[in-house]
Order: C-alpha cells, then sequence, then structure tokens
C-alpha cells in the first residue's frame, strides 16, 4: 500500500489541493518504493524528487506552471496506487511579509476565505456546557477533551477565532486566518522546501536560538517558524463557539473512527492514552510524555474551578 501525505503528514489521497502558478508544495508518499509520482500533465505542473526520510516517506516539490487541474498519481506500473488532485491558480496574491504587515483590515491576502485572526478567549465552565451534549463522553471525557483545548491554547489565552483546537488548514477554500511565529517540525527535505519557497514572502525562516530552547530539535526532524501568509501559518476560523466546537467534535469523532480506543480512553482519563492517539493521528508532533504532562496539568486545574 502506498498514500500520499502533505508536509505534516497527514493523509491527502483523492483530495483537491490549492496551489498557484511558479509557487511550490511539498507532498509525499507514504510507501513510495517502485512507484513513480509525478502530475499527468507536466504542462500544468512539474515535480522535483526531495528523497525519502526514516519514516518510508519519499518526498516531492510539486511546482505549478500553468493554471489548470491536474491529476497527480503514485503508479506501480498502469496501477493507480493513490492520488490527489493539484488546482493551479494564477499567479499568488499574497503579500510579501517582510516588505508589509496585514491590510488595514487585518488580512494577509486577497482571499475572500480569508478572515481578520480575533481573539476569542474560552473557559472551562463555557467549554463544559458546549460539550454536554456530546454522546458517548462522559463527565471524565469532556473534562479531557477540555484540558486538550486548554493546553492547546495556553488556558484558553490563545484561543483565536473559535478554533478550540488550534487546527490548520492546508485548503485556503475554507473560511481561515493567519497566526504568527507558528513552529513546526518536519523532515530535514520538506524543510528545505519550505525555507526556499518562504524567502519570497519573508514567510518562513530557521528557528532562533532562543526559539530552540523552547522547540528543541527532535531527531530526523527540523523546526521551521511559518508567519503569514504561509500555509504553515494558516488555521482554520469559526463564526462563533458553537459552530467551533462542533468542527473541534468532528475532528475528534474523525480520530475515533481511526483509533476505536480514543473516547474510551478519554472517558477513563487516560491522557497518556489520548496523547499517544493523537500523536499516531498526525495532531501533533511533539514529545507524547510532554503533551499528556501538560493535558494532566490543565485537568487538575480544571477540576479546581469546576469541582469534583
Amino acid at each position: 500500500m502506498a498514500h500520499f501525505i502533505n508536509a505534516r503528514g497527514s493523509r491527502i489521497s483523492n483530495s483537491i489541493q490549492p496551489a498557484s502558478i511558479g509557487t511550490s508544495v511539498t507532498i509525499g508518499v507514504w510507501g513510495a518504493a517502485g512507484l513513480t509520482v509525478g502530475p499527468n500533465d507536466r504542462s500544468i505542473a512539474t515535480i522535483k524528487s526531495l528523497g525519502p526520510d526514516q519514516s518510508n516517506n519519499s518526498w516531492f516539490a510539486l511546482t505549478g506552471v500553468r493554471a489548470g487541474n491536474v491529476m497527480v498519481e503514485a503508479k506501480q506500473g498502469t496501477a493507480v496506487w493513490d492520488f490527489f488532485q493539484l488546482a493551479v491558480q494564477g499567479a499568488s496574491t499574497l503579500i510579501p511579509l517582510a516588505k508589509i504587515g496585514p491590510n488595514a483590515d487585518g488580512r494577509y491576502t486577497t482571499n475572500p476565505q480569508e478572515v481578520a485572526t480575533v481573539s476569542t478567549k474560552t473557559t472551562p465552565a463555557a467549554l463544559l456546557s458546549l460539550f454536554s451534549g456530546i454522546s458517548g463522553l462522559n463527565e471524565t471525557g469532556k473534562r479531557g477533551l477540555i484540558a486538550q483545548h486548554m493546553h492547546e491554547t495556553g488556558g484558553g489565552q490563545s484561543c483565536y477565532n473559535w478554533n478550540l483546537g488550534n487546527v490548520r488548514t492546508t485548503s485556503a477554500n475554507v473560511p481561515h486566518m493567519y497566526l504568527r511565529d507558528v513552529a513546526e517540525y518536519l523532515s530535514p527535505a520538506a524543510a528545505k522546501v519550505a525555507l526556499e519557497a518562504g524567502k519570497q514572502t519573508g514567510s518562513a525562516r530557521e528557528s532562533s536560538a532562543e526559539e530552540k530552547k523552547r522547540w528543541p530539535a527532535r531527531a530526523g526532524l527540523v523546526v521551521v517558524i511559518f508567519n503569514p501568509p504561509n500555509e504553515g501559518a494558516r488555521f482554520r476560523a469559526y463564526a462563533s463557539l458553537v459552530e467551533g466546537g462542533q468542527a473541534l467534535v468532528a475532528k475528534f469523532r474523525h480520530v475515533g473512527a481511526s483509533h476505536a480506543d480514543f473516547f474510551p480512553a478519554l472517558n477513563r482519563g487516560d491522557l497518556d492514552a489520548v496523547a499517544q492517539i493523537l500523536h499516531l493521528a498526525n495532531y501533533y508532533r511533539g514529545s507524547e510524555a510532554i503533551y499528556a504532562k501538560r493535558m494532566k496539568e490543565w485537568r487538575a486545574i480544571i477540576n479546581g474551578q469546576l469541582g469534583g
């Protein structure tokens, strides 16, 4: 078996991935040994091999040549193992961050799906009420979800546009926002492409000495810092707490569909297992032990505030 993934390791099989003329998009193929990979029409997009990593992934850079949609396939002979569609639009409308900041309206691009980034602080009490109607989730499970949110958003202080899980999006065709100084662990090959592409807008750079203390290097991975309008700094945006909560629950339902113990682990309060499953689901790339530790710390704070 083989399947396509994006630079953060999320599966993109059978999806539509946006691109712009002259802009490189990093994609990988898990289990690509013996396969040929590339777009069906090289007049729309070209492909360059970036080599394999230590996790059985082979990496490639796709560059838009002209506007149009093209199928990108991983094939063995004439048999197609996996595919996705690359939608190449005209020249990018991204604003060079190195020259100016956001527009007067707080946005970084002319994309109508982008919204200005607005702080939407949350509280455990509001989230407990929000999660009260989730079937199959007991009180312990609800508080586990709240603890995960609190860890991801610094106790709710760094929640923006009701994105309760700090969920990123590779698509610019859904409501989204941008955050600054976003750290990401990438393979060396993917980091090289991201840094090269980021030179055009000043939106990707290597981590500083101070940032390396906060995000220490991990075996086989490199820390890259993204800023608007880079895809690495793009996050989903929602219109209300209810909409954001529904999206978060839907994402966790998706995790639970692939990892049967996810909701049972939440309900029994096993945050070590929850952290492990979220890591396996590519929700985050950091240390499982630290992620679990932070959730446990927030759960203790939540229990102190809510009682029980």
